[in-house]
């Protein structure tokens, strides 16, 4: 079972990337679409610092970072009335996170 609450450090990672001036795409996939659904991550602490995480996908989203969830695990993962959370960018599938992570012009990292 996925533990929400490690969706931490790649949040964290992200942010860091992101101060370093990075173009940042985070790609949820599998269960960790839950973490974007409407109202989750104000109910969720972080396990690095007990904090919501709701104020780390704020953040990212100030920030730039583009929080992007795979539509097949939505259907998958979330209840058919569950709205996408304001912090998310919208839906990206398979094919866009590959491209990404097949252009030698992008760095990708998987938790």
């Amino acid at each position: 079972m996925v533990d929400l609450a490690d969706c931490a450090t790649p949040l964290m990672h992200a942010l860091t990337a992101s101060a370093m001036e990075a173009d940042v795409e985070i790609y949820f996939v599998g269960p960790c679409v839950r973490l974007l659904a409407e109202h989750t991550a104000e109910k969720i602490a972080a396990t690095h610092s007990g904090k919501p995480l709701a104020g780390l996908l704020n953040e990212a989203k100030e920030n730039g970072v583009r929080l992007f969830v795979c539509t097949s695990a939505w259907k998958a993962y979330t209840d058919p009335a569950a709205v996408l959370a304001s912090q998310a960018s919208g839906f990206a599938g398979a094919a866009t996170y590959l491209g990404r992570a097949l252009d030698p012009g992008w760095r990708v990292l998987s938790y």
